[in-house]
């Protein structure tokens, strides 16, 4: 950290990494002139040097990107808190479209068919069982054993492993939501997105929605 922090405050000097690049070129010249091992160990100890630099500068112009956000909304509160409205009333949701077609503009009713939606979303009925008779034409290539493991129904801990592992800044599905929102939203939906995966290892179904 005090080496990233020699940056701030001279960002116009020369940075540390500039002159190292200079080191690597002469320490090259050097060796293709004498190539010995001694001149090839001074190459590497000086590129090494040269990369660690170079870290410190992206982890210093990260930084700063944040400082100046911190430094600007310090300085001009208001602007920044106009911008969060702004942002808030884009995404305030002003009128849904119902089941039966017809627009929904009321609070309490946009709350209740948001509710019933994503209530049949995660408990949709299962579907028929799948013939699977003319698999029983086809070599096995995988052990039983194997078999057993690949198609056991998950852990909850499993599911919510995976649910983990995905990036929260992903694209959203048809649904509109992002993997952030099943992550920020575990304790409440968790029990119904088990039930979903579950229901796919029993019946072999997954719902369009999750499948696209």
């Amino acid at each position: 950290m005090e080496l990233i922090g020699v940056y701030i405050g001279r960002e116009s000097e020369k940075k540390p990494w500039e002159s190292l690049g200079e080191k690597v070129q002469e320490a090259e010249e050097t060796y293709q002139a004498a190539p010995i091992d001694e001149h090839l160990m001074q190459i590497k100890a000086v590129d090494a040097q040269y990369s660690h630099q170079l870290h410190l500068e992206e982890l210093f112009w990260k930084q700063k990107a944040h400082v100046q956000w911190v430094v600007d909304g310090n300085r001009n509160s208001k602007y920044f808190h106009a911008l969060v409205k702004a942002i808030r009333r884009k995404l305030y949701i002003h009128k849904i479209k119902g089941s039966d077609g017809n627009w929904i503009e009321d609070h309490k009713q946009i709350f209740t068919q948001a509710i019933d939606f994503f209530h049949k979303l995660f408990s949709e009925e299962q579907r028929g069982e799948i013939d699977y008779s003319p698999l029983t034409h086809i070599t096995p290539l995988v052990f039983e054993t194997d078999n057993t493991q690949l198609v056991a129904t998950p852990t909850m801990d499993e599911v919510k492993q995976a649910v983990f592992d995905l990036s929260p800044n992903s694209a959203a599905g048809l649904d509109g939501f992002t993997s952030l929102f099943y992550q920020k939203c575990w304790d409440i939906i968790s029990l119904d997105v088990y039930d979903m995966v579950c229901a796919f290892f029993t019946s072999d179904y997954m719902t369009k929605n999750i499948a696209h």
